[in-house]
């Protein structure tokens, strides 16, 4: 087992915009510590190609079940940056850049969704159309 990260709760950027927060605000879309995910690793206290910090409030606790080293720490999530969707979205319509999903591709996906509740609604097997 190489480990995890469990984490719950909500992207804050919506509620820093609710709130008024200006998006230029070095805090816009960085989640409070109590919000924090855990990271748990198994022989690998530390991986400095993926953390940047060891994780604040860590602790090594007794071996795993398997004699492994375990470690748990508090880990934050990645910063929000749906500005930078926006900005590639614009950079995408100006043909400056490809679309990050192909707009073919999200549009039979939501056919798929459409399909799959006539089905149910139905009760048969519906064709692609």
């Amino acid at each position: 087992m190489e480990g995890s990260y469990v984490k719950y709760g909500t992207d804050p950027q919506e509620a820093h915009a609710l709130g008024g927060m200006d998006s230029t605000n070095p805090e816009f879309g960085v989640e409070d510590k109590s919000l924090w995910g855990t990271l748990t690793t198994f022989n690998k206290p530390f991986d400095s190609k993926v953390q940047t910090d060891k994780p604040e409030g860590a602790v090594v606790p007794p071996a795993g079940p398997k004699g492994e080293t375990k470690y748990i720490g508090k880990y934050p999530s990645a910063r929000g940056n749906y500005m930078g969707y926006y900005e590639d979205l614009v950079k995408a319509m100006n043909g400056e850049k490809k679309f990050d999903v192909d707009p073919v591709e999200s549009r039979d996906g939501l056919r798929v969704i459409e399909l799959a509740r006539q089905s149910a609604v139905e009760g048969r097997t519906v064709d692609w159309s």
